[in-house]
């Protein structure tokens, strides 16, 4: 698709946004400085379905905005959001073109990064888009939650072990625990109150002001639940180095590359295993 355009400005979105008539104006303007090698947006979680597809939207307007700002006060923007990605070609070709990213499961992040390594700088657009969730069910909502959480663990290990300190809700639980086991019931409850309180805030806070999301407002007492999950899916990223992908079993090695698994070998290995575990008849 990039050797058919013809302009200079290529822009990148999922098939699963969707955007308002402005979008391409908006989203184009930051590289009006010839410094800015890439622009990427913020979004808002859209869904119609369920309690688990509810709560992945939560995440994508609350929790996945929350890190990104938090990431970019701390070391600037160093990667770039899939939803949406705008480039000129020339930084395309300066990079290398998008061939060698076709090994890495977050693509997104590492354009951004080679972005950012490169000298240009990577923006973050004002501009919000909504992504709608696919999944509907608890099994569906599973798999890609943790499956992007693994990701994150093998592209950005640092600073997805520091992700721990953006959760509330266990540490709520915790400390609700230990002040209830020392006997200070009251200063448990209030601990855990303080971090649901928290999170809420924080739904309000990120959806009206950042991503302008109602639903994140109206469902905001709903957001600690979303951060209890997301913990887990964090915790769980580290029990797992493999994924599937469109029917394909990958593993993933650090630095994020995708390996995929040959079913066959799998299968020789597993026979393997097997013949050396069991017992010889009597």
């Amino acid at each position: 698709m990039r050797r058919a355009a013809r302009r200079d400005i290529l822009v990148m979105a999922d098939s699963d946004v969707y955007a308002e008539r402005d979008y391409l104006a908006k989203v184009v303007q930051p590289l009006q400085d010839a410094n800015v090698g890439m622009v990427t947006c913020v979004y808002r979680g859209v869904t119609k379905h369920g309690l688990w597809a509810r709560l992945e939207a939560l995440g994508m307007s609350v929790e996945m905005t929350s890190g990104v700002l938090v990431a970019e006060m701390l070391e600037g923007m160093q990667f770039a959001l899939g939803p949406t990605m705008v480039m000129r070609t020339s930084t395309v070709q300066k990079i290398g073109g998008f061939a060698p990213v076709g090994q890495y499961h977050a693509d997104d992040f590492i354009l951004g990064n080679w972005v950012h390594r490169s000298g240009e700088s990577v923006v973050l657009s004002t501009y919000p888009i909504e992504h709608h969730v696919v999944n509907t069910s608890f099994a569906s909502t599973f798999a890609h939650q943790l499956g992007w959480a693994t990701s994150t663990r093998f592209s950005r290990p640092k600073g997805h072990a520091g992700t721990i300190f953006t959760f509330a809700m266990p540490f709520g639980l915790l400390a609700f625990a230990a002040l209830w086991a020392a006997d200070y019931p009251y200063f448990g409850l209030a601990a855990l109150a303080w971090a649901y309180l928290d999170r809420v805030l924080l739904s309000v806070l990120v959806g009206s002001v950042v991503v302008r999301d109602r639903k994140a407002i109206t469902y905001a007492w709903l957001y600690p639940l979303r951060d209890l999950t997301g913990f887990f899916f964090w915790a769980a990223s580290y029990l797992r180095r493999r994924l599937r992908y469109r029917g394909e079993l990958y593993e993933l090695r650090f630095g994020g590359t995708l390996h995929r698994v040959d079913p066959k070998s799998e299968h020789a290995a597993a026979e393997r295993t097997s013949l050396l575990t069991s017992k010889p008849k009597s």
